[in-house]
């Protein structure tokens, strides 16, 4: 486990959240780049949440000295964080294929809960693949 010198002793705050569970995924991600963290004003805020805006939020703080390297591993995470949700909105998981549709319920299945009133459950929505028929 990484940990901070009495050299390093001036930490700044790199980035605050709302909330403490995303100052530790950042944490977890930068100390596995080398770079140690520390998280501040995380039990106040679990105290009561309401006070995360007024102080600022769950603040994860490095070394002076380590600043821009802590940038540069933050904004590489970013892009690769919004690479992956572009490329999972609309494609098919196994082909790639971007021809999508989403499925409905059969006439088969509503007639029954028109029939006796039966109230209609819904269920997740599942898509499929155009090309190869893949239902997720």
């Amino acid at each position: 486990m990484l940990s901070i010198t009495k050299m390093d002793s001036k930490l700044k705050t790199i980035a605050s959240f709302r909330e403490s569970h995303q100052a530790y995924l950042l944490k977890g991600q930068l100390e596995l780049e080398g770079i140690p963290a520390v998280i501040a004003d995380e039990n106040l805020i679990n105290i009561n949440w309401m006070y995360s805006q007024a102080i600022g939020g769950v603040k994860v703080q490095v070394p002076e000295n380590m600043i821009d390297k802590a940038n540069e591993i933050i904004a590489s995470y970013q892009n690769k964080e919004n690479i992956s949700q572009e490329r999972n909105a609309d494609v098919c998981p196994k082909c790639s294929s971007e021809s999508i549709s989403q499925n409905r319920y059969s006439i088969w299945s509503l007639i029954p809960s028109l029939i006796f009133l039966l109230p209609i459950f819904f269920r997740r929505k599942k898509w499929a693949c155009d090309k190869c028929g893949f239902k997720w």
